[in-house]
């Protein structure tokens, strides 16, 4: 069993380290005409799909490639946090009879409320610097629709060459970045100030 785990952590884990080129070159032949996503949806009846050949799914299909590639990153992240968790809490509740969705409700998802904060803004963070993934896959097109902040700062400041402007893009962008890190470091400070003031309380009582 624990081989098991151990395969499994690894198999999820490795995107994460590959080469996001490799990775975008992999998954532009998954997402061909004749790739092997058209293949299992023509088994069920779907007509074949343009995905990234579309204006209107190349982002939505680059997001499943990017939520695929650093799926294992997040995968360790809530794997750490569950063990985290102070076994005798799940003792405390079910010698209080409480159902597996009520020790869900009340331990568990209050537990990771800090970590899925932090992987929410990481994620968010990761989807506006994005950049060889549409690179790669689709040069910013069809029509423009996969252009993400940061392409959109390489292509004006590398290929148009407006310097200045690029310059001025790439402040807000860090701007932006700034207050999203900034609300995360708030909302896990102040999550971890209440665990070490109900931990002094209950060292007191």
């Amino acid at each position: 069993m624990t081989h098991c785990k151990k395969y499994f952590k690894v198999a999820f884990f490795i995107p994460v380290v590959m080469s996001l080129a490799v990775v975008s070159t992999l998954w532009i032949q998954i997402f061909s005409p004749e790739g092997i996503l058209n293949s299992i949806l023509g088994t069920i009846g779907i007509d074949p799909q343009p995905f990234i050949n579309s204006a209107e799914q190349a982002l939505p299909s680059i997001a499943v490639m990017s939520s695929w590639q650093g799926m294992g990153y997040q995968m360790i992240i809530f794997l750490g946090g569950l063990q985290a968790i102070n076994p005798a809490l799940y003792e405390a509740a079910e010698m209080d009879h409480a159902s597996g969705w009520k020790k869900f409700k009340d331990i568990t998802l209050p537990e990771l409320k800090p970590l899925c904060i932090f992987v929410f803004i990481t994620i968010t963070i990761g989807a506006f610097r994005m950049l060889v993934q549409p690179m790669v896959m689709t040069g910013g097109g069809p029509s423009h629709s996969t252009y993400t902040m940061v392409y959109d700062i390489y292509e004006t400041g590398t290929v148009n060459w407006e310097i200045g402007l690029a310059s001025t893009m790439s402040i807000v962008f860090a701007f932006f970045v700034m207050i999203l890190t900034v609300i995360q470091t708030i909302v896990t400070k102040e999550r971890g100030d209440k665990r070490a003031r109900a931990v002094k309380k209950k060292k007191n009582c």
